[in-house]
């Protein structure tokens, strides 16, 4: 682990550098695409890349960055649709859910 918080040790873990040198030091910072991704150095390769769980590095509702299979547990995502389909609420305005349902 690189760093205590998510943005900055996701960015690491994704892209095998440095939070300072990838801007990601801080949480909600996105991964600039001039940053490949491992899944991306991979894409095309004979490998079916997923990702699963949050992703704060940018937008979460859909697949990015070399990720074919994706499921997302923050923000209008995938978690979110499963659980609407069984009859619960969003629980914040933005028509999502709340940490606690993760």
């Amino acid at each position: 682990m690189t760093q205590p918080i998510c943005t900055p040790s996701r960015a690491s873990l994704l892209s095998g550098l440095w939070p300072h040198t990838t801007g990601c030091t801080r949480n909600s910072v996105t991964l600039e695409q001039r940053f490949p991704t491992f899944a991306e150095l991979l894409e095309n390769k004979d490998y079916h890349c997923a990702y699963m769980g949050k992703w704060h590095l940018g937008g979460d509702a859909s697949a990015q960055r070399g990720f074919r299979g994706w499921v997302s547990t923050e923000d209008v995502s995938d978690y979110s649709r499963f659980l609407i389909s069984h009859g619960i609420a969003p629980d914040r305005p933005s028509n999502a859910f709340s940490r606690r349902f993760d």
